[in-house]
């Protein structure tokens, strides 16, 4: 006979667990201290043992102060100063995390809100490309392009047309590294092209003489004779090439 494994020991919820399982931030409040003073001496309440629902309860601090006599009875808790100090702190820290939350948020939708309205709406052009390429999904577009961190949607509100056609150019290329069947030329490649002549998304109708129009006025400002980057330049010739088949202009379109 094989020898029998040994059981896997059950996760022991107790007041030591719980405030090491405190965060950092929390820690340093002086509150919390004086909290932790509170159990001095306290030997037989360190020594509880909680269920996991009771330690959710606390450790999420859901019990509110009208409801706490109810959660030491169905826990069978003593009354002991520590809890309502631990909840209330705990609570004060949850809703000041959740008001930081949301001003951050309400701070990147700012930011968002200053970026070109011609580069967002190429967002949605190639969020309903991958959609349509991966049958209902867009978690890459969305990942890549909505920022979430107010850092990066800092640096996207001051974003150059030259930075935004890098970066672009690198979205295709980690959706040809996690998506099979992507191809140099398919039709993320053409939305890209469009972008980097300054046309119209789609479903917007471009035609040839569009293209010729835009390419001429970017060449006036982005030729390496006339101070361009050169790495620029070459991905506005690329997408002019491109553009000028007849068989990949009208692709998008259909």
């Amino acid at each position: 006979m094989g020898r029998r494994k040994r059981p896997v020991g059950r996760t022991i919820y107790s007041i030591p667990r719980l405030l090491d399982d405190q965060p950092a931030k929390l820690k340093k409040n002086p509150a919390y201290s004086r909290m932790v003073e509170s159990l001095i001496g306290a030997e037989k309440l360190l020594s509880l043992r909680f269920n996991r629902r009771c330690y959710s309860l606390l450790h999420n601090a859901v019990i509110k102060p009208e409801h706490l006599e109810n959660f030491y009875r169905t826990y069978r808790l003593p009354r002991h100063p520590f809890f309502p100090m631990f909840l209330a702190l705990k609570r004060s820290y949850l809703e000041e995390r959740e008001r930081a939350r949301k001003e951050r948020e309400q701070a990147i939708a700012r930011y968002v809100g200053e970026i070109d309205e011609g580069v967002r709406a190429y967002w949605n052009a190639f969020s309903d490309w991958e959609r349509r390429f991966r049958g209902g999904k867009n978690s890459i577009t969305h990942r890549y392009f909505y920022p979430s961190t107010l850092k990066k949607a800092r640096a996207y509100s001051a974003y150059s047309y030259g930075e935004w056609c890098y970066y672009f150019r690198d979205y295709l290329e980690l959706m040809k590294k996690s998506s099979t069947g992507v191809r140099e030329d398919d039709e993320g490649r053409f939305i890209l092209n469009r972008y980097i002549l300054n046309l119209l998304p789609p479903p917007a109708v471009i035609s040839l003489g569009d293209v010729k129009r835009h390419y001429r006025k970017l060449s006036l400002v982005h030729h390496p004779d006339r101070g361009g980057e050169p790495d620029l330049f070459m991905l506005i010739r690329r997408a002019y090439g491109k553009l000028t088949d007849s068989e990949a202009l009208f692709r998008a379109d259909r």
